[in-house]
């Protein structure tokens, strides 16, 4: 192993802005993850392990030889530097209430994992 990270969001963490963290990833069936209100149902694990039919029926392009590719997977690791402060005097200055700021902050949110992904 070269390195380790330990970037998973652990039951009730919290992002620097304060929401609840890993929303926008998906409950793998099987897994013993729940799927958020809203996120839809679990996905198959083969969208996710290299080597065996997607839900589509489909195999995706795997390393070679078979030894490096079947039950692997993809990575991506963003990485990003977040301006809380400058974030949350934004919604200050912008939203009168707590109500309109908590708002605010969804749809910015909303818009950046748009942009994002």
């Amino acid at each position: 192993m070269l390195g380790r990270y330990n970037f998973g969001a652990q039951p009730g963490d919290r992002n620097p802005f304060g929401y609840k963290d890993s929303i926008s990833n998906p409950a793998i069936k099987g897994s013993g993850v729940e799927c958020f209100p809203g996120q839809g149902d679990a996905i198959e694990p083969d969208e996710f392990i290299l080597g065996y039919p997607r839900e589509s029926e489909e195999i995706d392009a795997i390393p070679q030889p078979l030894v490096l590719g079947k039950n692997g997977k993809y990575v991506v690791l963003r990485k990003y530097r977040s301006q809380v402060g400058a974030f949350n005097r934004f919604l200050r200055d912008e939203a009168d209430t707590d109500e309109a700021r908590e708002l605010l902050a969804a749809k910015l949110s909303a818009v950046g994992e748009a942009v994002l992904h």
